[in-house]
């Protein structure tokens, strides 16, 4: 099949002829018994999956055809990219990838023709934008191809719309300095408090490397870490959130403003006016920015780190485990960062189900003392510390439905790989 093969179809001209002359009608009912008669197997796929048909084996494709699919299975670019070379693998060397969609929907749009270069295959692009002004459509499509290109020529273009995540709704909602829902319940003088205990005032918390697992776009969790390793990894699963951090540590006019933040950490240890010292501290600690899935056996897959002398986790793995054995496993997967003897430091709060951000409301899986507990122990650390608090916060919460705070320090034992 080749794109002029494709061009020479005109599916839509063929349908306006099909409503003036009713001879058409006969070739469109031909041409659905065709459909009928070609379509022999219906099956279950995954492309987030190397072989997206496991565990059948079928015999390699001469065309591989997708419309509308990919933007829906990919959750970000990463994924977007590992979703083609899995689909690449049902195709045969010289075979052709057919593939269409809209630009610009849901958070990312993707513009792969003409400088997409996949492999050992052709690839065809067919694109079709539908609006219902021409002259706003232009315009789209202008700015469209007016924004920066990405890795492989890739055209990367992100639209806040109603119902995305955005990380800068969510550091507002939660962490502002006026109303901040984690500053008025008493979250964050919470966790920065033990933070502190931690890392720098009666602990002995230190080394090299400390990875932050789940930093999202914030930066709370680093301020007393900077002052007891060497070198912080700050990692996320999405984008959006790694590119929001990065903001305000390149110190973009952008950046969320975390200085209240700051302030408050550097009233614990006892001077407020040493803000922009702790923030220029932070700035040189935090060496990395990586991607990070804790659902694999090596969230920072591909990356091989060497073993770290500190995990530190907060308000991850409620969203990112989709229910309690997804929690168990994720603290399995994450313990292999860690060496014999380190450190696991954990915060966040209880009995959560979901959070808002905006209009949008997202999932949690509810974590409680128990069940942390004993996951913990399973993935083969010692619990040294296990704090707990009610939220203080004098008016119910709307924005989600969690109840208390916690805050674990525990210790990979030695026996454990």
């Amino acid at each position: 099949m080749t794109l002029q093969v494709i061009q020479k179809l005109k599916l839509d001209q063929l349908e306006l002829e099909a409503e003036k002359k009713p001879q058409f009608r006969d070739k469109w009912m031909q041409k659905e018994a065709k459909v009928r008669g070609t379509v022999k197997r219906i099956l279950k796929c995954d492309v987030t999956r190397s072989n997206p048909l496991e565990p059948l084996l079928l015999p390699a494709a001469d065309c591989l055809l997708s419309f509308l699919c990919l933007q829906v299975a990919s959750k970000d670019e990463d994924s977007f990219y590992c979703v083609l070379k899995n689909i690449s693998s049902l195709l045969k060397p010289g075979g052709y990838l057919v593939t269409g969609g809209v630009l610009g929907g849901l958070e990312v749009g993707f513009d792969l023709a003409p400088a997409w270069d996949p492999g050992d295959y052709r690839a065809i692009i067919i694109k079709h934008l539908y609006y219902k002004e021409r002259q706003a459509a232009e315009q789209r499509v202008k700015e469209f191809h007016q924004s920066p290109k990405g890795q492989n020529g890739i055209r990367f273009q992100y639209h806040k719309l109603p119902g995305a995540f955005n990380p800068k709704d969510y550091l507002e909602t939660y962490y502002g300095a006026e109303s901040g829902l984690l500053i008025s319940d008493g979250y964050l003088q919470f966790i920065l408090k033990n933070l502190y205990k931690t890392f720098t005032s009666a602990g002995d918390i230190k080394g090299d490397i400390l990875v932050d697992i789940g930093s999202g776009a914030s930066i709370y969790t680093f301020l007393s870490a900077c002052e007891s390793f060497t070198e912080i990894i700050a990692t996320d699963y999405t984008d959006r959130n790694r590119q929001e951090l990065k903001l305000w540590l390149n110190k973009e006019p952008e950046a969320f403003d975390w200085s209240a933040v700051v302030k408050l950490a550097c009233e614990l240890e006892g001077d407020r006016d040493k803000w922009t010292e702790k923030e220029a501290k932070v700035r040189e600690t935090v060496k990395r920015v990586l991607k990070c899935d804790v659902t694999r056996n090596n969230p920072l897959e591909p990356l091989m780190l060497p073993a770290a002398d500190c995990l530190l986790t907060c308000l991850c793995l409620q969203a990112a485990c989709k229910n309690e054995d997804a929690v168990y496993s994720a603290l399995k997967n994450m313990s292999s960062l860690l060496k014999p003897g380190g450190y696991l430091v954990m915060g966040g709060v209880l009995g959560s189900t979901f959070y808002t951000v905006g209009h949008k409301t997202f999932g949690n899986t509810p974590l409680h003392k128990d069940l942390l507990e004993k996951a913990i122990s399973e993935a083969g650390f010692e619990i040294l510390e296990l704090v707990t608090q009610n939220h203080t916060y004098p008016v119910p919460i709307t924005l989600s439905d969690y109840y208390g705070h916690y805050f674990i320090l525990a210790r990979k034992q030695s026996n454990t790989s």
